[in-house]
């Protein structure tokens, strides 16, 4: 409410403020959480316990810096996709008003169900990290294929509910034809989505995540670079090639980097 009397920015301020004090906050429970249970920790073990922050500053440090040279990249990719639609022919207000259906109604409500594989995935990393530890190979690979099992059983189960309702639900939601059409459009890209998101959370498991932080950096350039090339001659239909051939070619590698990693076939 008071934050849209004077227009959008301050609710836009609102919102990142709101995001990097949730961040400071949990840095900041976790750090409490930590020092409680060092406390309870035998004298050597706490020994030994110094010797991780080096461990974390080596995987915790390129994992930072990938990631703000990818948020970079995209804040690159967030200015070039508007003036790409805009040569290809629309109108500023019809350019906001394509990327808020596609970006900021469709696609949330085809993520909205993988909340819980967020969790899921968090969860994967000390499951897998331990076993990875005293080389459990074999519950390793039964951990891996069973939850890919699941997570693409589910996906296809939202994506086909997407593709026989898409329409319905963007008009039952935001009363407008074209979300209903995105959704319905993209729901073949849901186990995609759904099976890159787990991927990942096990890759950082078998400590690849600088694995995973290369890809996902590889596919923020390449969705710049059609920003970039390929909008500006192709409009909407351009746009959402894109972000769909992308997503694509990154689940594929994050796939392909899993299975070298684990060996499961």
């Amino acid at each position: 409410g008071i934050f849209f009397d004077e227009g959008p920015l301050p609710a836009l301020c609102a919102m990142v403020a709101g995001m990097a004090i949730g961040e400071i906050v949990s840095c900041i429970f976790g750090y409490l959480l930590y020092r409680i249970k060092n406390q309870s920790l035998s004298p050597v073990t706490n020994k030994n316990m110094g010797r991780i922050f080096p461990e974390i500053l080596r995987i915790a440090l390129p994992c930072a810096f990938s990631g703000y040279l990818r948020s970079g990249i995209g804040m690159i990719e967030n200015i070039l996709v508007p003036r790409g639609l805009e040569s290809s022919g629309l109108t500023p207000e019809q350019t906001l008003a394509t990327m808020g259906k596609f970006e900021g109604m469709a696609l949330p409500v085809l993520v909205f169900p993988a909340t819980f594989l967020t969790v899921v995935s968090k969860l994967l990393v000390p499951e897998i990290t331990a076993e990875n530890a005293v080389g459990n190979l074999k519950n390793t690979i039964k951990t891996t294929r069973t939850t890919l099992r699941w997570t693409m059983t589910y996906a296809v189960f939202v994506g086909t509910a997407a593709a026989l309702f898409g329409n319905a639900l963007g008009m039952e939601l935001y009363h407008d034809a074209d979300c209903g059409l995105y959704l319905t459009c993209l729901a073949p890209l849901v186990p995609v989505l759904y099976g890159d998101k787990v991927i990942d959370g096990m890759m950082k498991g078998f400590n690849k995540q600088l694995t995973t932080m290369k890809i996902n950096l590889f596919d923020t350039l390449f969705q710049t670079a059609g920003a970039w090339l390929i909008i500006p001659r192709t409009g909407i239909k351009g746009y959402a090639g894109i972000f769909c051939t992308g997503t694509v070619i990154n689940f594929v590698l994050s796939f392909l980097s899993l299975k070298k990693t684990c060996g499961i076939q």
